[in-house]
């Protein structure tokens, strides 16, 4: 067993521990892993929304849900596939939400992407056309995309907490590469 197996192991034991800690009341409990798992969650949010604020908006909202439906968690080990589901949902309706404000008020994707670019660190060129290629993928796309890669969820975990085929999940996936490949592959011909 190599080291870093050995530490994922030991974070989810601890995280199962905190869940039945929360679950028997213990605030104490909440409030560490609301500490651990905030960066992670709000990572994601922001990886799928693009938006600073609007990434701490639906990862506060996704803590609240979590906070009041912990009770209601079964299994402990499926803590992350059930945060990360929440979060899904609450982008989804950030998502929802500003599709509608769209509709209303034209902007164009340029705006989007300066917006992803200045509130994410900066980094290499290369790390910096990728980050702009997620963001154009549809969020459907963009959600297989991070949980796999940035999550490193397994497909079948990741059909699980989307609640879709493991089949749609290659699916979604494989497309994604493609859209990845030529977006990408556009950014450096020019």
């Amino acid at each position: 067993m190599n080291a870093e197996y050995t530490e994922r192991e030991k974070r989810a034991v601890f995280d199962e521990y905190l869940v039945l800690r929360c679950q028997g009341g213990d605030t104490q409990a909440l409030h560490e892993l609301v500490r651990h798992w905030y960066g992670r969650l709000y990572g994601f949010a922001l990886g799928q929304l693009g938006d600073a604020e609007a990434a701490k908006d639906a990862t506060q909202e996704s803590l609240v849900s979590i906070s009041r439906g912990i009770h209601r968690l079964e299994d402990p080990a499926s803590f992350p596939k059930w945060a990360y589901q929440i979060v899904v949902r609450r982008c989804a309706d950030w998502q929802r939400k500003e599709i509608r404000w769209r509709s209303r008020h034209v902007t164009d994707s340029a705006a989007v992407i300066e917006n992803t670019r200045s509130s994410q660190p900066d980094d290499s060129a290369d790390t910096e056309v990728v980050r702009r290629a997620i963001a154009l993928l549809e969020p459907e796309l963009r959600s297989v995309v991070r949980l796999f890669y940035f999550e490193s969820f397994r497909l079948k975990e990741i059909a699980e907490l989307l609640e879709v085929p493991v089949g749609t999940i290659k699916s979604r996936l494989y497309y994604a590469r493609k859209k990845l490949k030529q977006t990408i592959g556009e950014d450096y011909d020019d």
